[in-house]
């Protein structure tokens, strides 16, 4: 079992029933089927800052997922950004007050993204 498999198995207990997705079919387009069943999100970074150039890191849904599920236990009731740690880097999810991730930007492009809005509040 390689390193993927092994943290896919270890999460596979943190889906809730029935999976996060429902019926969303918005939510569905942004999430990419794996063979194996299991679900990824894509960075939602649509590239208008890099030569128009989508990105294409994944991460799988149940990290996402616990994640924003983790953050909702904490006291976090409406729709908001949250910060989650996978494979030492830091992730930003976009979690809604229906419990969905409604979506996620990777490690870099959350990077990018703090700093132009440090900048923009800068000026």
């Amino acid at each position: 079992m390689d390193g993927m498999q092994a943290d896919l198995a270890s999460l596979a207990e943190l889906e809730p029933d029935g999976g996060a997705l429902g019926g969303n079919t918005i939510l569905r387009r942004r999430i990419l089927s794996r063979p194996a069943g299991r679900e990824l999100l894509r960075c939602v970074s649509s590239g208008y800052l890099s030569h128009g150039c989508s990105c294409h890191a994944t991460i799988p849904a149940e990290v996402a997922n616990a994640a924003w599920g983790r953050a909702r236990a904490a006291g976090v009731e409406e729709d908001s950004f949250f910060h989650f740690a996978w494979r030492d880097d830091v992730w930003l999810g976009y979690g809604s007050a229906d419990g969905l991730v409604r979506g996620v930007y990777c490690h870099q492009h959350n990077v990018e993204r703090a700093r132009r809005s440090a900048d923009c509040h800068a000026h």
